[in-house]
């Protein structure tokens, strides 16, 4: 073969020393006597040798198209390989793909009719621009789930790639090239559609209000995102969120040992990388109960009570609910009227005590 374009001489087929047989490479054969050559609608291409016609598919394997490899004449209404050649030459196509083989010898021209070509595949996702990662599936037009050969070229100079029985990822700008192999039919003509992808740029991590870390008291954790019109997703098992996980919308509450994970979306943005907090929980000890230095019951006159706790750092209050309460951080007061105290001790690293009570009754 002599390019068109750079007048550079190759040889397609023979040259080599494997015996003649289909299916090994067509540069590794042994050929005998190759004379003429034609090139269908595909633009594969076909040539004659004696007492046969061969082809080269598009893996660059060769197939025998006509002829047993027997001299002879025979054949005429059956299969083509199966017929007996002996000399043909120059061979040629017509409009309808039909072959036509001279055979000079045996002074006949014969001809081979190839089955009707398989209608042509269709694509299910249109061709164009996408921004985000599509699925491509091709099918036969019938609905049956035949094998659909894809190519990455218009010339078909490659090799086939795939058999396509899954979706196809279209996460790259390029052709996608099919065609339908159905039994009984010659291969379809090529569907082909173009696909540009130019990827969203991700949306900015979500950042956390709260720091990871340990904690004894129960937190309130915000997420928060700088992509216009942001939609935040997180997870509090240690899984990586999507957009099927929950949706935040409310502070969370960190009261159990999880790790937080939170990834944002926004219109024409992607999902964002991963942000994620571990929190470690572990209930402080409970501060113990204040003392009160005098009993509780009947008294004619004004007393002191004194309170006192045990705790480190504790500081003795009232519940909410108390009345009288001894002022905060002043653990001393006086009992001139009748009255019910309750005390509680708060302390660093502690979890508030349980309340502490006494009646006192003054006429």
């Amino acid at each position: 073969m002599v390019n068109a374009q750079t007048h550079i001489i190759t040889t397609i087929a023979g040259g080599g020393n494997t015996p003649e047989a289909d299916g090994i490479p067509a540069t590794s054969a042994r050929l005998f006597s190759p004379s003429g050559v034609a090139v269908d609608a595909k633009g594969l291409v076909y040539f004659s040798e004696v007492a046969r016609i061969r082809t080269i598919l598009t893996d660059g394997t060769l197939s025998t198209v006509a002829g047993n490899g027997y001299y002879g004449f025979s054949g005429d209404g059956g299969s083509a390989t199966m017929a007996s050649l002996l000399t043909p030459k120059q061979i040629a196509f017509d409009a309808g793909g039909n072959l036509y083989i001279p055979d000079v010898n045996q002074a006949v021209v014969r001809k081979v009719t190839f089955p009707p070509p398989a209608p042509s595949p269709f694509f299910s996702l249109a061709g164009g621009t996408y921004h985000s990662t599509q699925n491509l599936t091709d099918r036969f037009p019938s609905g049956r789930n035949h094998p659909l050969h894809l190519h990455r070229q218009r010339d078909h100079s490659n090799e086939i790639v795939a058999r396509i029985h899954v979706p196809i990822t279209i996460n790259s700008s390029g052709l996608v090239e099919a065609y339908a192999s159905v039994p009984g039919y010659s291969d379809s003509p090529d569907s082909s559609k173009a696909y540009t992808y130019v990827p969203w740029p991700p949306a900015g991590a979500p950042y956390f209000s709260l720091a990871g870390g340990s904690y004894n008291t129960p937190q309130s954790l915000t997420l928060a995102d700088s992509t216009p019109d942001e939609t935040i997703y997180y997870t509090t098992n240690g899984s990586t969120p999507t957009t099927s996980s929950t949706v935040f919308s409310q502070p969370i509450t960190i009261q159990s040992t999880e790790v937080v994970k939170a990834g944002a979306i926004a219109p024409n943005y992607l999902l964002s990388p991963v942000s994620s907090k571990a929190y470690t929980y572990v209930t402080a000890p409970l501060a113990a109960s204040p003392y009160f230095s005098l009993a509780g019951g009947h008294y004619t006159t004004p007393q002191t009570l004194t309170l006192s706790d045990p705790t480190p750092g504790a500081v003795i209050t009232t519940p909410p609910t108390a009345r009288s309460p001894p002022p905060p951080r002043l653990a001393t007061a006086t009992i001139s009227v009748s009255e019910l105290v309750m005390a509680i001790a708060v302390a660093p690293g502690y979890t508030n005590s349980n309340p502490s009570s006494k009646a006192y009754i003054i006429p």
